[in-house]
């Protein structure tokens, strides 16, 4: 007998806004009172980590990073500083990003079928989230003169896809030999609270590394240097000690870096980036020339320099 004969007084809504708040109840049983999550691990577990370098031979920097269910591909793109996004800042700002990160989320990575254009809000965010957690550690424009572009698509998702573009930019950029300043993590912490029947904050406990059922039924998110409350009436206690399990999620990705436990070629693995620059990444050399020099290589009128431009157009 199904749940409508048994009652029908009850429609659709009222049955699915049931089943929902029994799994909410039954997460939160889980995790506070039996100490275990719903796929078994305790609270500061991660998930099977793998990652490889260099997957694609053609391009500048390539990387896969899989954590779990949760899979990303990252490509890393050089080009000359004279490139970079020009920007339409209309009401003020830079006009101009040397260093751009695209998260690409297709419906497959979910087991759906959709329709691909633009970019959605989400993707716009979670983009953002992903480059500015890797925007600090990439060199200066006086050190390194090239734009760079990381584009992190998405194969396979089951929670935190934008902490594995980080992850998986961070090993994109060394492949391609980016001088980078230091090797950033990313890691999703949630918290579970539950509240008496005044409304204050009975108990709570940190969950580091989400799934997709934990982000569902969670009230709270840590996600690099952003923080997303979704409940009010938080306590200082709960905000502050988020920041212990993150440490210890994070300082679990180098190691991991460097020496991949399930790779068939551990050499393939990196924990800092390559010396030389990507041999299909475009070259920048600079060479100083006598001030006395100067006249004679840029020509009467600049007839020297326009000559080898025009040339140059004409080869290609």
């Amino acid at each position: 007998m199904s749940i409508l004969e048994k009652h029908p007084e009850a429609d659709k809504f009222s049955i699915s806004q049931a089943f929902d708040y029994v799994q909410k109840k039954a997460f939160r049983i889980s995790v506070l009172d039996k100490q275990k999550r719903v796929d078994g691990r305790s609270y500061q577990d991660l998930r099977p980590i793998s990652c490889e370098v260099g997957v694609l031979p053609r391009a500048h920097g390539s990387a896969i990073f899989q954590r779990g269910e949760t899979q990303a591909l990252a490509l890393a793109t050089l080009a000359p500083i004279e490139e970079a996004q020009m920007i339409d800042a209309y009401g003020g700002g830079e006009q101009s990003k040397r260093f751009i990160l695209h998260y690409n989320f297709p419906p497959f990575s979910v087991g759906e079928t959709g329709r691909t254009g633009g970019a959605s809000r989400r993707e716009i965010g979670h983009g953002a989230l992903a480059e500015r957690s890797l925007e600090p550690v990439v060199p200066s424009e006086n050190d390194f003169r090239y734009a760079i572009r990381i584009s992190s698509e998405i194969m396979e998702s089951n929670g935190s896809t934008s902490m594995a573009s980080v992850c998986g930019g961070m090993l994109a950029l060394m492949d391609a030999g980016v001088p980078v300043k230091t090797p950033v993590a990313g890691i999703s912490v949630g918290l579970v609270t539950e509240h008496g029947e005044d409304r204050q904050l009975k108990r709570y406990e940190l969950l580091t590394d989400i799934i997709g059922s934990g982000r569902s039924f969670r009230r709270h998110g840590f996600q690099a240097v952003r923080h997303r409350c979704r409940r009010h009436r938080l306590p200082a206690r709960p905000e502050t000690s988020g920041h212990q399990p993150q440490n210890h999620g994070r300082s679990h990705f180098p190691r991991k870096r460097s020496a991949h436990e399930n790779s068939r070629d551990h050499a393939r693995q990196l924990d800092k980036p390559r010396p030389e620059l990507s041999k299909y990444a475009p070259r920048i050399e600079t060479i100083k020339i006598n001030p006395e020099k100067i006249g004679a290589l840029i020509g009467p009128g600049g007839k020297t320099i326009k000559g080898h431009r025009r040339g140059d157009r004409r080869r290609n």
